[in-house]
């Protein structure tokens, strides 16, 4: 089994910045200490991110080996319908949390523990949270050239943001809101009542 540690200590921490120090772009190499210790710098605002760790196995002894940071991005005001009769053949109703979104910033395992399962108990466990907080959307950004990560997202229900048939306003809340990067695709899950 695998266990999602959810409170973090300085050791997951540092842990987190050496391993996606380790997987992701030198370009961020500064970047993940203010996303592990939640900070804000230079217009990088960290301060909401949340930063989980797995361990293989259910036991206490051991340690993490592998990290997810994310957070949850919610409209700073709700949109709301204009009441004049002009106004409600153009514009449509948008349902209750339809921009509230969980975004995945970084997740990665270490190579020698990859294929354990480890990465989909981290994203299980961020479903579930979404879920819970009200989230219509699980939004991460996938390098175009990563084949094994796009398998990973596509088989946890991820599609390109292309394929889903995303409406304006909310693409627009994506591009604002959510950390975009130049050479990502922007990859969603919508979260239905049911479990997908």
């Amino acid at each position: 089994g695998h266990r999602v540690i959810k409170i973090v200590d300085v050791p997951l921490r540092e842990m987190s910045i050496k391993l996606f120090r380790s997987y992701f772009s030198p370009s961020m190499h500064y970047i993940f200490p203010l996303i592990a210790y939640q900070q804000k710098l230079n217009g990088l605002d960290f301060r909401s991110t949340q930063l989980w760790g797995v361990m293989l196995g259910d036991t206490d002894g051991g340690h993490p080996i592998g990290a997810v940071a994310w957070r949850k991005r919610k409209p700073l005001i709700p949109i709301q319908n204009e009441e004049s009769e002009a106004s409600s053949l153009t514009m449509r109703s948008p349902l209750p949390n339809t921009m509230n979104t969980l975004e995945v910033l970084f997740i990665a395992v270490w190579e020698n523990y990859r294929h354990t399962e480890c990465g989909g108990a981290l994203v299980e466990a961020l479903e579930n949270e979404a879920r819970k907080s009200g989230c219509k959307y699980m939004y991460v950004e996938i390098g175009r050239e990563q084949p094994l990560a796009r398998k990973f997202w596509g088989g946890l229900g991820f599609m390109p943001v292309t394929q889903v048939g995303i409406d304006r306003e909310q693409m627009i809340f994506f591009q604002n809101s959510c950390l975009r990067f130049a050479d990502t695709e922007q990859f969603v899950k919508v979260l239905t009542s049911e479990r997908n």
